[in-house]
């Protein structure tokens, strides 16, 4: 007995050697741990107090951020500034994310996307190597990307992005919609930083599948952004106004222009009474007023608001910025609506020379200018310049986005529109208002005026291809569901109506012309539609 006494106490006194040596050595790894845990908390939080400071400094870049400064060299400071965060913070990884993810923002401020991409991309390497993640910072940085992902048409990269950052923020204890904005019971709700956070995230997720045309989802997103801004004790104005912004952006997609109208209109007095009323943002969203009463045949009211905004823009925004040239294609565009066709044209051409002049990162946006080039010319009867400008639109948008882009879509239409009134073999022209017309019926809603013009191009082009019954059919369904829909299709019910009434020409057709009269009196007297 004495023999195994003394072999157990031998083994536990090896065993408490053992876990002593073994303990200090844990305790020596935990102080370690804690030790690089420390450092990268105070390095994180010193690159914070830095980014502090120099974001007041680089919100003169952003020229849609609520501080203003002097900004001729705005770009050049940036570029430098990229440059030594680069060579002089390489040792310090955290630090010089935090500051890149503050000039990439500012890049985006100039409308700068590449660089913006460049500068941003290089942060969220730099997040993701990190020992410990700042996940808050990583989820901010690939909303970022997604925005400019969005901004360069590249789509489907920016929802993976967008749905990135969400599933980050909600892994990490970001609320819910349903609780931050209306908690049935348990503790207060979040607030503040966490909630924007959230907020912002599901904004762009929504809007990403706006931009996809899955407004059912986008729609769902976007209110619940809302909510959870509205649900918060003290309303951040300022993020609610953006909200509001990409929620009259979705109405504007499906149709309903009379509720995108009086939400842009509820973002525009927030953030006037806000920044006031030379603020860029502030203009920026004065002429998302303009350019809606524009498409509600409100031209006369919306040339006025456009020409404040673009006094603004101009004065404080880089000539080629993209909002300054939305916001000179949107008055180009609503000058040609009231007549004004020289200076309609002038204004646009303008925006025209400056998308060429900046190469790739116009590319996109230079469809839309020629598209709205092209609506003047025809109406000027310049119909082999209206034709050229509509098959280039055509063709660079075809190229980017493919057959399955609505806007593709719409612009083949008129392609083969303006194509079919000047050919002398109409019929060869029908297949590509089907292939159009495919694509608009999937991706957007009944009554939409992207939707039912082109269907009433195509029974115009049925009936000069000799297919009268087919024609007439087609005519007929496109004014009845563009007269009973939104406002904005209005345009295509009077196009579709004035072929009724050159179909109806004949003494036997009188009562269907005198009908087609009557429904087409009343929609109004409003200016002749594109």
């Amino acid at each position: 007995p004495f023999l195994l006494f003394a072999a157990l106490a031998l083994v536990t006194i090896a065993f408490s050697v053992n876990a002593t040596v073994q303990g200090r050595r844990l305790a020596a790894e935990r102080d370690r741990a804690n030790v690089e845990r420390d450092r990268a908390n105070d390095e994180r939080d010193r690159a914070r107090a830095t980014a502090a400071v120099l974001e007041g400094l680089f919100d003169r870049a952003d020229h849609l951020a609520p501080g203003r400064g002097d900004t001729l060299r705005v770009t050049q400071v940036l570029d430098e500034g990229v440059a030594r965060v680069n060579r002089e913070l390489a040792t310090q990884p955290m630090v010089r994310a935090e500051l890149l993810q503050v000039l990439g923002r500012a890049y985006i401020g100039l409308g700068r996307y590449a660089d913006a991409e460049r500068t941003l991309d290089t942060a969220r390497a730099l997040l993701e190597a990190a020992p410990v993640v700042d996940s808050a910072a990583l989820a901010s940085t690939l909303v970022d990307l997604g925005n400019v992902a969005r901004r360069r048409d590249r789509l489907a990269e920016a929802e993976a992005l967008h749905g990135r950052a969400l599933t980050i923020r909600e892994t990490n204890g970001a609320p819910t919609a349903a609780r931050a904005a209306a908690p049935a019971a348990g503790p207060p709700p979040p607030t503040g930083p966490t909630v924007r956070a959230m907020a912002a995230s599901l904004a762009s997720v929504g809007t990403g599948h706006m931009e996809r045309g899955r407004f059912d989802s986008a729609r769902i997103y976007i209110d619940s952004a809302l909510g959870m801004l509205r649900g918060q004790p003290v309303l951040d104005t300022a993020h609610y106004a953006d909200a509001l912004n990409n929620r009259a952006a979705l109405a504007s997609r499906t149709g309903d222009l009379a509720s995108a109208l009086r939400i842009a209109q509820e973002s525009h007095e927030l953030n006037h009474a806000r920044l006031g009323s030379d603020h860029p943002r502030v203009a920026s969203e004065l002429a998302n007023v303009g350019f809606l009463l524009d498409r509600l045949w409100r031209s006369a009211e919306a040339v006025p608001l456009l020409r404040e905004a673009l006094v603004v823009l101009r004065e404080r925004l880089p000539p080629a910025h993209p909002a300054t040239r939305s916001a000179m294609l949107n008055l180009g565009g609503a000058l040609s609506r009231t007549a004004q066709f020289d200076e309609a044209e002038a204004i646009i051409r303008e925006v025209e020379a400056i998308e060429r002049g900046i190469g790739e990162e116009g590319r996109i946006q230079l469809t839309f200018t020629l598209d709205n080039l092209a609506g003047v010319l025809e109406k000027r009867g310049r119909l082999d310049a209206a034709e050229a400008a509509y098959r280039e639109a055509y063709g660079i948008r075809q190229a980017k986005t493919g057959d399955a882009d609505p806007n593709a879509s719409v612009l083949l239409s008129k392609l083969a529109d303006i194509a079919c009134r000047r050919s002398d073999t109409p019929g060869a022209l029908l297949p590509d208002f089907e292939r159009a017309l495919v694509i608009l019926d999937r991706m957007l809603p009944p009554g939409h005026g992207f939707r039912v013009g082109p269907r009433g191009q195509y029974g115009a082009c049925l009936v000069r291809a000799g297919r009268r019954d087919d024609g007439e059919r087609e005519l007929l369904a496109a004014f009845e569901l563009a007269r009973r829909g939104p406002a904005n299709a209005h345009g295509a019910a009077r196009h579709a109506g004035r072929e009724l009434l050159a179909l109806y020409a004949g003494d036997t057709d009188g009562v269907r012309r005198a009908a087609v009269q009557a429904a087409l009196d009343s929609l109004g007297a409003t200016p002749r539609p594109r």
